[in-house]
């Protein structure tokens, strides 16, 4: 399996992270599908690899909250997909294309919006 094809769920009623394999399509079923959810909530949110790891060599996601310093007294962020890329956002709003950036040594998690979004405050 290539690195870029993984996905974690954040499934909200465990209150956790699965971790997908490539095929994963048994694993969406109608019960888990997004929209046909009950409370039109959804009950999971997927989170693709984005393809680059941290400097201790964890993969990165998105819904990630890193640290960085390839900024100016560097920062910390939400990694985010826009297609199709993945950014940075920061809390002022202001994000950067994570995969243009010189970020080998330079990132690393310190948290994710699920279970730190204190992180971002």
């Amino acid at each position: 399996m290539k690195d870029w094809h993984k996905m974690r769920a954040w499934v909200k009623c465990d209150n956790q992270y699965y971790y997908l394999a490539e095929d994963f399509s048994d694993w969406l079923d109608e019960d888990l599908d997004p929209q046909y959810a009950m409370d039109d909530l959804p009950k999971y949110e997927l989170e693709q690899y984005i393809g680059i790891k941290d400097k201790n060599g964890k993969l990165i996601y998105e819904g990630d909250i890193v640290s960085h310093a390839f900024k100016f007294g560097g920062g910390k962020g939400v990694v985010e997909y826009f297609a199709p890329r993945f950014l940075l956002t920061e809390k002022d709003g202001t994000c950067d294309e994570i995969l243009g950036l010189e970020v080998t040594g330079n990132i690393e998690i310190i948290g994710n919006i699920h279970e730190n979004p204190d992180l971002l405050t």
